[in-house]
C-alpha cells in the first residue's frame, strides 16, 4: 500500500451500538426502504451531492490523510455534504460554517464513543463508533474553536495528523480538554445514521440528499476505465465515502481521503468540478454492494433526520 487507509472492522462493537436503544445508529427496515425508494428511468443525469457544496464553498478540495484515520474523513465530509444539502434545501436557517474537521470524529470514535478513557497511539477506528459520537456527541467545523476553551490545541482551521494521532489516544479535544469540546461538538449532533447494507438503500438515501460513509475491504483500480468507472481490486481496510449516483450503468461515485487520487481522465460528467474528478470514481453497483454488505456503512442524516425528500436534480434544488 501507497496510501494510508485505517478502518479497523469490529463486528462485535457494531452490534452492541446498534442494539444500544439510546444511540440513534440502526439497521433500516425494508419499510424504510420503500419509503425512500425513487423511482426513475436510467436516462436520468447523474446526481451528485457536491453540487450543493460548490456554490457554497467554491475553493473546496481533497486532502489527503496523514495517518490512518480515514474513518474521520468519511464522516467529515459525510458531515459536510450533508449539511450542505440542508442548507441548499433551506431546511435550516443556517449560515455557511465551511467544512467539518476529521480530528474530533477520530479522537470520538476512539475514546469517547467506546467509553475508554485512552484509545492508544496504534491508528484506526470502526465506522460504527464513528457514527455513535456523531450522533450522541456530534460535530465540529474546521475552524478556531480556541477562541471559546483558550486552548490552543483546538484551533482546527487545518489538518493536522499529529493532532489526529493525539486525540486519537486522548479523545476528542486532547489531553487538556476536560470535555469542553465534546460539550460544543453536541451543539451540531446528528439526528441518526442509518446502516445502509446495500446498493438499492444507499441509492434511495443518496436520491434524497444524504450522503453515505462506506467502510469495507474492497480496493479499487488506480485508473478509470472510458466510462468512468473503477473496478475492485485488491485490498484496502478503508473508509470513503459515497456521495452520487449514475444511472446510465448503475453504480455510485466514491470519494477518497488520499488527494488527488485519479485525476482527471474519464470522469464523467467531463466538465464537472476538477476538484471532485480528482478524489473519487464512479464504482459499480456489484462492487458497491460488495463493500456495503461488510455492515459498517451509514447515512448521515444531519440534524433533520431519514426522510424522503423529492428532489429534481434537473433544476437544482427546487423542491416538488
Amino acid at each position: 500500500m501507497r496510501h494510508h487507509c485505517g478502518w479497523s472492522p469490529d463486528p462485535d462493537g457494531v452490534a452492541r451500538i446498534i442494539s444500544d436503544p439510546d444511540v440513534p445508529v440502526y439497521q433500516m427496515t425494508g419499510e424504510q426502504l420503500s419509503a425512500m425508494t425513487h423511482s426513475g428511468d436510467d436516462k436520468r443525469p447523474p446526481v451528485i451531492l457536491f453540487d450543493a457544496l460548490q456554490p457554497l464553498h467554491p475553493k473546496w478540495k481533497r486532502f489527503a490523510q496523514a495517518i490512518g484515520d480515514c474513518v474521520s474523513w468519511g464522516w467529515e465530509l459525510g458531515t459536510t455534504l450533508s449539511v450542505a444539502v440542508d442548507i441548499k434545501l433551506k431546511l435550516r436557517p443556517w449560515v455557511w460554517p465551511g467544512e467539518f474537521a476529521t480530528e474530533p470524529y477520530y479522537g470520538g470514535a476512539r475514546v469517547e464513543a467506546l467509553g475508554k478513557s485512552r484509545g492508544g497511539w496504534s491508528d484506526g477506528a470502526f465506522g460504527g463508533a464513528a457514527a455513535k459520537f456523531g450522533t450522541k456527541w456530534g460535530a465540529l467545523a474546521r475552524i478556531d474553536w480556541s477562541q471559546r476553551t483558550s486552548n490552543t490545541e483546538h484551533d482546527l482551521r487545518k489538518y493536522n495528523g499529529n493532532k489526529s494521532k493525539n486525540w486519537g489516544n486522548f479523545g476528542c479535544g486532547g489531553a487538556d480538554d476536560r470535555g469542553q469540546l465534546d460539550t460544543i461538538a453536541k451543539e451540531f449532533a446528528l439526528a441518526e445514521a442509518p446502516l445502509v447494507n446495500s446498493f438499492e438503500k444507499a441509492k434511495a438515501v443518496i436520491e434524497s440528499g444524504y450522503p453515505v460513509v462506506v467502510c469495507s475491504d474492497q480496493g479499487l483500480s488506480d485508473k478509470r476505465d472510458s466510462q468512468g468507472f473503477v473496478r475492485g481490486q485488491g485490498v484496502w481496510y478503508h473508509c470513503m465515502t459515497f456521495a452520487g449516483i449514475r444511472y446510465d450503468r448503475p453504480g455510485l461515485l466514491c470519494v477518497n481521503s488520499w488527494g488527488n487520487s485519479w485525476g482527471l481522465e474519464n470522469f464523467f460528467p467531463r466538465d464537472y468540478w476538477p476538484e471532485v474528478q480528482k478524489c473519487s470514481a464512479w464504482v459499480d453497483a456489484s462492487v458497491c454492494d460488495r463493500m456495503l454488505r461488510q455492515d459498517d456503512s451509514y447515512a448521515v442524516c444531519g440534524v433533520t433526520g431519514l426522510q424522503r425528500r423529492e428532489i429534481d436534480w434537473t433544476k437544482g434544488w427546487e423542491i416538488k
